[in-house]
């Protein structure tokens, strides 16, 4: 504000001679394209964006598109949902979660962005879908020693240009 105000002070005194409007529009342009290209972690509106959101839900749906989705699910009777990222990211801990013996099923798209799961030790994870140039990862520590009597997420995805992680 101080520069601009320095520039309209200049122009009144015949110090510079240049027409400042024709530089509004294009200055304008420039500076959203320039907002767009550092993290969203630096701006203050969208600080709230970051911080993980507490739910108790037994069903979720959650939809990402150019921003960020960071969750914490505490349901004691969890049987699993709908993630969508499209050139965003989705962070889920479910790690308070409680799975019944019967088992979940979540369906998650990642087009251009990313998803990351967190869930207990105790779960068995099963992911089947379609990468198209991306993929998944299943780090859990249990996909080895499948036990039997341990409840079963299955994970359908579809996964284009992005990554599914699962992790405990």
């Amino acid at each position: 504000m101080l520069v601009l105000g320095i520039l309209f002070q200049m122009r009144e005194l015949n110090i510079i001679s240049v027409s400042l409007m024709q530089f509004f529009w294009p200055a304008i342009i420039i500076a959203i394209g320039i907002s767009m290209l550092f993290p969203r972690s630096f701006k203050k509106e969208n600080y709230n964006q970051f911080h993980k959101r507490e739910v108790d839900q037994d069903i979720v749906d959650n939809l990402a598109v150019f921003s960020g989705v960071n969750s914490s699910n505490s349901s004691k009777n969890f049987r699993g949902g709908s993630l969508v990222a499209i050139f965003g990211g989705i962070d889920m801990d479910l790690s308070n979660s409680t799975l019944l013996n019967d088992g979940a099923r979540m369906d998650i798209t990642a087009a251009f962005g990313g998803i990351k799961i967190i869930v207990p030790k105790d779960w068995t994870v099963v992911i089947n879908g379609i990468p198209l140039f991306g993929g998944w990862s299943n780090k859990t520590g249990n996909k080895n020693c499948i036990n039997p009597d341990a409840p079963v997420l299955t994970l359908h995805c579809f996964v284009a240009f992005g990554g599914v992680e699962i992790k405990n």
